[in-house]
């Protein structure tokens, strides 16, 4: 959620949300067939069980994910000062 929170524009953070919610949901429906709430459904445990396709797609969008974080920029202060009042003292 912090990434989806300070992504640069709505694209990326609707993409975050849609890929923690599609890792969510996958989780959620393996515990449910583990604990017995309902039926088998072949869904993999995301990251853990064996499966190429699953495990590929993962992959894909946890690299989407870290393209989103890398856009976000960060404010860079030092000795609590920003660079922009660092530089006006040489005007």
């Amino acid at each position: 959620m912090v990434i989806a929170n300070n992504a640069p524009d709505l694209f990326g953070s609707m993409l975050v949300v849609g890929v923690m919610a599609h890792i969510s949901i996958q989780v959620v429906l393996n515990v449910a067939v583990v604990t017995n709430l309902i039926p088998n459904t072949g869904v993999t445990l995301p990251f853990i069980s064996y499966g190429g396709t699953s495990v590929l797609f993962l992959l894909v969008e946890m690299g989407i994910v870290l393209n989103v974080s890398r856009q976000i920029r960060v404010p860079v202060t030092v000795s609590g000062k920003s660079r922009e009042e660092r530089t006006d003292k040489t005007k």
